[in-house]
Order: structure tokens, then sequence, then C-alpha cells
């Protein structure tokens, strides 16, 4: 059995936590580490998992007052195709439809 998926999905988690401690929840850099976890758990089949962390993620991220365009559209374009897998296709549909087509 490979366990590769489940090392990548430590390592991201590790990686997320090392960033929140450095640097708060609300930093970039922390943003950034949300959104690998969730495409690591979402490539891992673990959808859930990324839904609940994309959609935190996308939640601080446009909380925090000082919001970055190309990193929201990257966390809600991920999200999408976590809920379009999940079967939510009406969500995943309105997701897609804020994000530019060149993303």
């Amino acid at each position: 059995m490979d366990d590769r998926p489940t090392s990548e999905v430590e390592e991201a988690r590790i990686l997320l936590d090392a960033r929140k401690e450095l640097y708060g929840e609300s930093d970039p850099a922390t943003f950034d580490a949300m959104l690998q976890l969730g495409r690591t758990l979402r490539d891992a089949g673990r959808l859930r998992e990324a839904e609940q962390v994309l959609a935190t993620s996308l939640s601080l991220q446009y909380r925090t007052g000082e919001i970055d365009e190309r990193g929201t559209m990257w966390t809600g374009f991920n999200l999408a195709i976590v809920l379009d897998r999940l079967g939510d296709h009406e969500a995943a549909r309105r997701l897609w439809e804020r994000c530019p087509r060149g993303l």
C-alpha cells in the first residue's frame, strides 16, 4: 500500500501548524499553507476535510480586510473543484463564476 498521500497530508498539516504559530491565522503565508493542505487532502480523496480547510481559509481571507484577489481566487477555485467532486454542482458553479478565465 502506498502511504505517500498520508505522508503528504501530514507534511502539509505540519507546515500549516508552523505558519499559524509563526505568522498567525490571518497571514498570507498561512493562507498559502491552508491552500496547500486543501489541495493535498483533495488529491488524497479526503474531500470533506478539504472542503472544511478551503472554506475556512476563504472565510478568513475575506474577514481580514486586506483581500489578496489572486489568493482568494485560487482558494475559491480549489474549493469549487472539491464541491463539484462532492456533487454540490450549484455551489461549485457559483464559485467558478467568480474566478477569472485566465486563472
